[in-house]
């Protein structure tokens, strides 16, 4: 049970969905299993445990893991409100491609380097010109 002030944890069904969406995105982005370990803060000694996230078992009930993917499912939803009319095409390119108001940099470079940090800096940037 959450402590008062602490938000209920998604339940075991509802983490199992989490991993499946995350593990989508991941793989329209075209990322590596190792780069997959690293957004999802695992080790990459954890290759069996992204098997079987990739097999429908739950993440963790981890609050980092689980920041960790919501953030990513709202970077992918505000590029998707960001490029309506696009196919698909830069909703899933958008975070392999240098970025210029990043100063140039990739944003799933950021997200790797700097891990939770990086995807929230990503998400603000995202926010910030979507708004």
């Amino acid at each position: 049970m959450a402590e008062a002030g602490q938000p209920a944890l998604p339940s075991q069904e509802e983490r199992a969905q989490l991993a499946y969406m995350v593990l989508t995105l991941m793989r329209r982005w075209g990322l590596e299993d190792s780069q997959k370990l690293t957004l999802l803060g695992l080790s990459p000694r954890d290759k069996k445990a992204l098997q079987a996230h990739k097999k429908g078992r739950p993440l963790e009930p981890d609050p980092e893991t689980l920041g960790r993917t919501s953030g990513m499912l709202v970077i992918h939803q505000r590029l998707v409100d960001r490029y309506p009319d696009d196919e698909d095409q830069r909703t899933y390119t958008w975070v392999v491609t240098s970025q210029p108001e990043l100063d140039g940099q990739r944003p799933i470079d950021i997200m790797l380097d700097e891990g939770a940090l990086g995807i929230r800096r990503v998400l603000e940037h995202l926010q910030s010109v979507t708004e």
